[in-house]
């Protein structure tokens, strides 16, 4: 059965024959390739380049962009659905074949409910592939979204609630889904949490979480989180007080163990600016 209600687009960037497999699964979970859409951001990658040409010779939507991150992938992808509801799928995993169509229907029945989401399967694949038991979020509010996210990026939401709330976050490599669920949360909706296994994760040595993160880049969404849940913020005052104290002892200590390069990165900038004016000018 065609499930025409839900949409799923798949950002890539030199996924390689991955986001083959992934966009294999939408096909299965939706019964064709009508709504679903694909965005290669800027791939570079020759293997990924062949992937998604074969992918649009076979009848999916493919886009390309410049690179501008999942997020700008992600929104250039949801303006070509025209369906009610969506889901980003990650283009390293799958899609369980009856995810779209449970979600759509508790969307239909819930007019409150602004996230549907499922439980998950870690996986991987090679030489000794592995699987782990279903993870399940299990019920979730706003409140509990407060330091983290708790859900897969491959839930459902509406397409007039993702243009609402303006989408999920530019210029955020880490955690941008945190901050699109709670901007969906803000108004007041609620998460609906399914039995079901909606996404299996695939654990490989390319994801970017399982590489070293860069704490400039993490900071981001956190500070995205605090600026625009100021009530939750609020709600959590003496915690942040907490972090604050702990940032600041962090940061003298940099600052005691580094002083000395410090103090030589001035001398040094110092002396490079007399240097320029004293250099005799040339005709």
């Amino acid at each position: 059965m065609t499930e025409t209600r839900v949409g799923i687009v798949i950002p890539s960037f030199n996924s390689g024959t991955m986001v083959a497999e992934a966009a294999a699964s939408a096909r299965e979970c939706l019964g064709g390739v009508e709504n679903i859409v694909i965005v290669d951001d800027g791939s570079t990658d020759r293997q990924s380049l062949k992937t998604l040409g074969s992918l649009q010779r076979t009848g999916f939507q493919v886009h390309r962009q410049e690179n501008a991150g999942v997020s700008a992938a992600r929104n250039y992808a949801l303006t070509h659905l025209r369906t009610p509801y969506a889901i980003a799928l990650d283009s390293d995993d799958l899609i369980e074949p009856g995810a779209a169509s449970i979600a759509a229907d508790v969307l239909d029945a819930h007019d409150d409910v602004v996230i549907v989401t499922g439980s998950g399967i870690n996986f991987s694949d090679g030489a000794s592939p592995q699987q782990s038991a279903p993870i399940t979020p299990g019920a979730l509010t706003r409140e509990d979204m407060w330091r983290s996210t708790m859900i897969a990026t491959a839930s459902a939401f509406r397409l007039k609630d993702w243009h609402r709330v303006g989408g999920f976050p530019e210029g955020v490599a880490v955690g941008e889904d945190w901050v699109f669920w709670l901007r969906l949360l803000r108004g007041g909706g609620r998460i609906s949490t399914s039995d079901a296994v909606f996404v299996r994760h695939r654990n490989h040595d390319a994801q970017i979480t399982r590489g070293e993160i860069d704490p400039r880049e993490s900071s981001k969404a956190a500070n995205l989180v605090l600026r625009e849940n100021v009530d939750l913020a609020l709600a959590h005052s003496e915690d942040l007080i907490d972090e604050l104290c702990r940032t600041r002892t962090t940061l003298a200590a940099y600052r005691h163990a580094y002083r000395r390069i410090d103090q030589a990165k001035v001398r040094l900038k110092s002396l490079g600016a007399r240097l320029r004016r004293v250099q005799p000018r040339q005709s």
